[in-house]
């Protein structure tokens, strides 16, 4: 495990690319040190539980890569993580997800600290057709998320 955590690290420092494995396979706390401490730059979650979870561990960077239909209990889980010093990304894959993620985050009404902690990025179908926005609409949610949130 250690042998695979370096060569991937040294894979991906050697092309420029930035690390950040999914911590879904493993939801390991001692895993996700080791890919840290080889050059992780942070984690891939699947869900809000895996990033609190993760975020109780001292993880302080956290992608949760599959889009959120955010309602006010789940915004209120998301406001709960940034007000520690988490730093949050959030995909989004619809014009309807950014509009309501902006709402959802504006009625609890994130301070300016949490807020720079956020991160939301278009997430866009790369032809595996399991989620994400068509590449050619991704521009339309890009803007109705700048919009928005």
């Amino acid at each position: 495990m250690t042998a695979n955590s370096l060569r991937m690290a040294r894979f991906a420092a050697s092309r420029g690319v930035k690390l950040r494995p999914h911590a879904k396979t493993h939801k390991s706390w001692e895993i996700a040190r080791l890919q840290l401490l080889h050059g992780a730059v942070g984690l891939t979650v699947a869900t809000v539980s895996e990033a609190e979870s993760f975020a109780r561990g001292g993880f302080l960077d956290l992608f949760i890569a599959y889009p959120l239909w955010v309602d006010a209990a789940k915004a209120a889980r998301i406001a709960a993580l940034l007000s520690t010093t988490t730093q949050l990304t959030l995909g989004v894959d619809s014009s309807e997800g950014a509009k309501r993620l902006g709402e959802a985050l504006r009625e609890i009404n994130l301070s300016s600290e949490p807020q720079d902690r956020l991160r939301v990025r278009v997430e866009v179908d790369s032809g595996h057709h399991r989620s994400g926005i068509i590449p050619e609409r991704a521009g339309d949610v890009a803007l109705r998320l700048s919009a928005r949130v």
